[in-house]
């Protein structure tokens, strides 16, 4: 689409869609109020790529500021506005977005403007004006109030009287095979136990390719009702022919209204339909607590023209006392009222409201920015409210909360300078500088994190590629390529100049345990993962796990997040409960039997990785020496597996004698009417479409879907495109001239006389991995010993030559390999009567983008900056919050950390079949049982049966095994005098690591006393 950088946006477009960013693009957005939740809101949408979005704000920096607007410098307080200093920085985030300063009064004229309205930092006088002005206007006009107050605050959206969502949830319509429909009221349809079913209640369906019931196919959408994980119901199916056999049945959107209030009534009854929304699951009733102390603080406002002082006792009693005249006026008029104020909250509300800290900032920033950009009309808008409080962060008792004036005023006054002394003095580890370490980053240069005597170490081996820039807010197009670390931590330490920061480039992995050793993690006071991996964080994980340090956890997918916070010996680990493994597609589904375009793109990424890259090594490798890579071929594999990769190199090599883009052309052409006609035709030879199983039953069912040949067609776009692509990409592997004139392709495409299909005896692996019958592998056997015999003589001419192995990389428009992947993919969806896919979807799953945005990646950050906190004030893990968020929905749900996984002890094991008891009772991962060396294997034995009355079966460190005495003979009784950590090293062959003073032994035990099984925990021998 025009106007759209598909690689700037590619994970962006992954989340919205095509369509929402083309609306995105058109839309015009005012930000006023540019302290801490505006300045976090602006950069958001910014990097989110609107067409406009202008800023505004009139006030003077003040040092405050400085702890939450993190383009403001010690050189603008007093000299310039926030705005005038701010304007600048958030122009250079994206280059496609239009940002304007607006200086002076907001007039109506002016607000007519914009598409969206958003006010922080106003008072009740100027949100009501203005959001009337923006609903009334024609067409109405989005308004958006946000305000954070001290360590609580409230979101408000009003998106006018009718606002239409055309898709309320952003997740992917799924469409499934159909296995059975019944004939009752109502008709109950059951999908392929293939997989389950993923629709609610609720949801819309339509049908398509039923045999039978015919009267479902192409029908209007009609609503399903879910039964079961492979059944839903529809409508009366009584009076329809019978279902025969296969069809599909695929999720529609279908839009929906939402009705909003003004600000002025819903604030006076802000009840939608169900109670408010409770973010927090540990208090039930705050948020209508919450809106009746805001509604008091408003109330103070408009009598005194700003906000209560900070920590006047005297501003909040009268806060207090206003809140509760509002709830009686509230009970009498019957609007929104609790049964009686909760002083505490509105006390608390009052002392702190005029301070403003970067954690709750960020968080109201991306929360906010994304109900901005829902007015696109993708995803649920908050109706209307949202009310949170973080009061946890709020030390009791007496504090000393004197301001410094300094950047870190605002914060002082909520957690004291105690506190922001331990800060400053914090030494951490930040794995990871993307999008969420730049946020951390970020945030720990406006909280002061180690800017005394304390240290960041952040740690990034990537790169900063084009698709970063939408949502890694710290870099700009001149870092791309360059380290993504150190140009993060320079980024940061320009928001700070007192921020102790090292940046390195090393991957956090057992090879680098050198450079993350005992002294290193033993220095942490705590560690950031910011990884977009399952593996990465598993490790950092183990490495907190064995040190005994707190971890803070957090991932972002789209508009979904979450926060898991991981204390030794009070919570549960990552690796506790540890994300499930990806599904993965079956080989014969992509090699035969296809049935989604998810498969089809996988087929074609590995036809790409085949065809350009590994066949180009394949012929270099034999090139080097062809009787040896003949000789060795066989333990490559089946001889199918064989076959192709001489058949590649063949390919290779014949045009490598007279290497011309005609002959390239030529090769593309074929390849074409292999993989789509000759393949084909040979499955469907073997197969045929009235192919029955043995069983009698139609082999081409369920998820099989019997395809059909390509025949070529020059005036076919996708077939040429595939062609060019091809051509291009060998050209490529040759070192020769591409060519991306489509007619000159097409042209010499349509004279290539390719050969006529003749059926083959092959064997086609089945989903049931059986052959469809018995015998040897055919022509495949014959003409393998032909290519063997064929390939033993090289000419001489071209044995010094090399090819040059294409490296897979979407991001370069012009290097045709997303374009060849979309073609491929999309021919062989048609072949299968697939829906084909565009070239951003094909990009996304071809590229293993991981759908992410701005919005999502600040407000989770925020999240986990307010636990950052409650790890200096908090020793009770009820204070603490995992947090899961669907920005989309939108759902906020924060709750109290599960407690370790704990082993106890089994009357009955089903693996070992019998009691199983645990020693300690109910250990933890957190858990070690230590053993000082340095000792011999006999005397750790010995230790274990003295000090812990068990008898030893087997020790083991890592993969290693060091004693087994359940062998015969005593076979392992030489290795009893042996010191242990020599005898590991002797039989794993693995040195030790340089300054590492301990080994991780796992044992099985008995007890002595009873001979009953043993479950303990890892040892730590430290020697």
């Amino acid at each position: 689409m025009a106007g759209i950088d598909t690689n700037l946006y590619s994970r962006q477009i992954g989340t919205f869609g095509m369509e929402m960013m083309g609306k995105l693009i058109q839309m015009k957005v005012l930000v006023s109020g540019l302290r801490g939740v505006g300045v976090e809101t602006a950069k958001n949408l910014v990097l989110a790529g609107p067409g406009a979005v202008t800023l505004h704000d009139d006030a003077l920096v003040s040092i405050n500021d400085l702890g939450t607007n993190f383009y403001l410098s010690p050189e603008d307080v007093g000299t310039r506005t926030r705005g005038q200093a701010t304007f600048p920085k958030v122009q250079e985030l994206n280059p496609y977005v239009k940002v304007d300063l607006k200086e002076g009064a907001l007039d109506e004229e002016f607000l007519s403007k914009f598409n969206v309205v958003f006010l922080s930092e106003s008072d009740p006088a100027t949100i009501a004006r203005v959001n009337n002005f923006c609903r009334t206007h024609s067409p109405a006009i989005g308004f958006i109030s946000c305000e954070s107050w001290g360590a609580s605050g409230y979101g408000f959206v009003d998106f006018g009287p009718e606002f239409v969502c055309f898709d309320k949830t952003g997740e992917d319509t799924r469409s499934f095979l159909i296995s059975d429909i019944s004939q009752e009221n109502p008709g109950i349809v059951t999908v392929h136990d293939e997989k389950r079913h993923t629709y609610q209640d609720g949801d819309f369906v339509v049908f398509k390719e039923v045999q039978g019931m015919e009267e479902l196919n192409n029908s209007p959408p009609r609503p399903i009702k879910v039964l079961g994980p492979y059944t839903f119901s529809i409508e009366d199916t009584t009076g329809y022919q019978a279902y025969q056999r296969e069809g599909i049945v695929e999720q529609v959107k279908i839009p929906e209204k939402f009705h909003f209030k003004s600000w002025e009534e819903s604030n006076l009854n802000p009840i939608v339909k169900d109670p408010l929304p409770v973010p927090d699951l540990g208090k039930f009733g705050r948020s209508e607590h919450l809106h009746i102390a805001f509604r008091a603080l408003r109330e103070f406002q408009r009598r005194h023209g700003s906000l209560p002082e900070l920590h006047n006792q005297a501003h909040a009693d009268e806060v207090v006392a206003l809140a509760r005249e509002i709830n009686q006026a509230a009970k009498d008029q019957e609007k929104l009222f609790v049964d009686e104020v909760d002083a505490k909250v509105v006390e608390k509300v009052a002392l702190y409201a005029r301070a403003q800290i970067s954690p709750i900032a960020a968080f109201w920033g991306g929360v906010m920015a994304q109900e901005i950009i829902k007015f696109t009309g993708k995803y649920s808008p908050m109706h209307q409210w949202l009310h949170i409080d973080f009061f946890e962060i709020i030390p009791e008792g007496a504090v000393d909360r004197t301001p410094t004036n300094t950047r870190y005023d605002d914060q002082i006054a909520i957690i004291g300078r105690d506190l922001q002394n331990r800060i400053g003095a914090i030494k951490t580890f930040l794995v990871g500088a993307g999008a969420l370490g730049c946020e951390y980053l970020k945030l720990f240069a406006l909280m002061g994190v180690a800017s005394t005597t304390g240290s960041v170490i952040v740690t990034d081996d990537d790169s900063i590629e084009v698709s970063n820039l939408n949502r890694q807010f710290l870099f700009r197009k001149d870092d791309v390529g360059h380290s993504k670390s150190e140009s993060a931590a320079r980024e940061a330490q320009k928001m700070n100049t007192d921020l102790n920061v090292r940046a390195l480039q090393n991957r956090v992995n057992p090879e680098n345990e050198v450079i993350f050793n005992d002294a290193f993690w033993g220095n942490l006071d705590f560690v950031t993962n910011a990884v977009d991996n399952v593996n990465a964080r598993l490790y950092v994980d183990g490495r907190c796990v064995w040190y005994e340090k707190p971890l803070l956890e957090s991932g972002t997918l789209g508009t979904k997040a979450n926060v898991q916070i991981c204390l030794p010996h009070k919570t549960q680990s990552y690796g506790d409960s540890q994300d499930p493994p990806e599904e993965s597609i079956p080989m014969c589904t992509l090699k035969n039997f296809p049935h989604s375009i998810e498969h089809c793109i996988e087929w074609a990424r590995d036809e790409f990785e085949g065809t350009f890259s590994d066949g180009p090594q394949e012929l270099n490798k034999y090139l080097e020496d062809p009787i040896k890579y003949l000789a060795t071929l066989p333990s490559a594999g089946n001889t199918t597996v064989q076959r192709e990769k001489l058949e590649k190199i063949k390919n290779f090599l014949q045009i490598m004698r007279n290497p011309s883009y005609e002959e390239c052309v030529k090769l593309a052409r074929e390849k074409l009417q292999e993989l789509f006609h000759d393949i084909i035709a040979q499955l469907i030879h073997n197969f045929p479409v009235d192919y029955k199983t043995k069983d009698g039953q139609p082999f081409w069912s369920g998820p099989k879907r019997a395809p059909t040949p390509l025949i070529f067609d020059a005036s076919d776009e996708t077939q040429i495109t595939f062609v060019l692509c091809m051509a291009n990409l060998i050209a490529a592997n040759l070192g020769i001239p591409q060519n991306k004139n489509v007619n000159e392709v097409r042209e010499i495409a349509q004279k290539v006389q390719v050969k006529p299909f003749v059926p083959k005896q092959v064997h086609i692996q089945l989903e049931e991995n059986e052959q469809q019958q018995a015998g040897g592998a055919g022509d495949e056997e014959a003409v393998l010993a032909n290519l063997l015999n064929e390939m033993k003589i090289v000419d001489e001419a071209i044995k010094s030559h090399r090819l040059h192995p294409a490296q897979f990389e979407k991001d370069d428009d012009t290097n045709f390999h997303i374009d060849f992947i979309n073609a491929a993919s999309n021919l062989r969806a048609r072949n299968y009567k697939i829906a084909e896919a565009d070239r951003n979807k094909t990009k996304m799953i071809a590229g293993k983008i991981i759908p992410a945005i701005a919005t999502t990646t600040a407000m989770i950050a925020g999240l986990v900056g307010v636990e950052l906190y409650k790890l200096f004030i908090h020793e009770n893990v009820e204070a603490y919050r995992n947090a899961f968020v669907n920005l989309a929905l939108p759902l906020f749900v924060l709750s109290e950390p599960s407690p370790p996984v704990r082993t106890r002890t089994k009357a009955y094991d089903p693996i070992l079949m019998g009691p199983v008891r645990a020693y300690p009772e109910a250990f933890s991962t957190w858990d070690k049982m230590a053993i000082q060396g340095p000792c011999s294997l006999g005397e750790f034995i010995n230790k274990l049966k003295t000090e812990h009355k068990l008898k030893v079966n087997i020790v083991s460190c890592g993969k290693t095994c060091i004693y087994n005495g359940y062998l015969p003979g005593n076979k392992h009784g030489d290795r009893l005098p042996k010191i242990l950590q020599d005898l590991y090293q002797e039989i794993s062959g693995v040195r030790i690591i340089e300054g590492r003073r301990y080994l991780a032994i796992e044992a099985s035990c008995e007890s002595l006393e009873d001979g009953v099984d043993m479950a303990i925990p890892v040892i730590k021998y430290t020697f």
